[in-house]
């Protein structure tokens, strides 16, 4: 896993965060997520993180296209 701390100024106490996730894929025993933090309201990227998984995992045949996901949460950085 790694996360990179892109402005750490671009979110106050206080303010809504935006983090949106999405699958980059899987290919045999590898499978990787994105992830991005930003202030909702000015929507400044405030940090990204990448996840890399590695092991036989079970996966759906013909899944559905990935789709991103956000959840809005408060800082308090």
């Amino acid at each position: 896993m790694s996360v990179s701390f892109v402005d750490l100024a671009a979110a106050a106490p206080g303010d809504t965060l935006r983090i949106t996730a999405r699958a980059l894929g899987h290919k045999g025993y590898y499978s990787g997520t994105h992830v991005l933090v930003a202030n909702a309201t000015t929507g400044e990227m405030v940090a990204e993180g990448r996840h890399s998984l590695f092991g036989k995992m079970k996966v759906q045949v013909n899944p559905p296209p990935p789709t991103p996901s956000s959840t809005f949460i408060k800082s308090n950085i």
